[in-house]
């Protein structure tokens, strides 16, 4: 049986490299379901910077991933900052 080529092997993984970043970048940039955008309009809801950071995301029409991160970032400041005035622990 005759060894592949460097050449073959190497152009396989490229290849193969290749399409699985372009599948996650298109994962990552692909808008989000209607669960998600509801999700999002709950936590739009927590204080001044998920508002913001939701405004922020519709800025373009719609909600992706990334936006998604960003929203929920926001948001736990704003419940952080929320739990720190109440005075309340855990």
């Amino acid at each position: 049986m005759q060894q592949p080529h460097a050449r073959t092997v190497r152009l396989a993984a490229i290849a193969l490299t290749s399409a699985a970043l372009t599948g996650l970048v298109a994962v990552y940039f692909i808008p989000v379901g209607p669960k998600e955008e509801r999700a999002a309009t709950v936590l739009s809801k927590t204080g001044p910077q998920g508002q913001a950071a939701y405004r922020a995301a519709w800025s373009d029409g719609r909600l992706t991933r990334a936006d998604m991160y960003e929203i929920r970032d926001a948001s736990g400041h704003d419940i952080d900052n929320w739990v720190d005035m109440s005075g309340r622990t855990s």
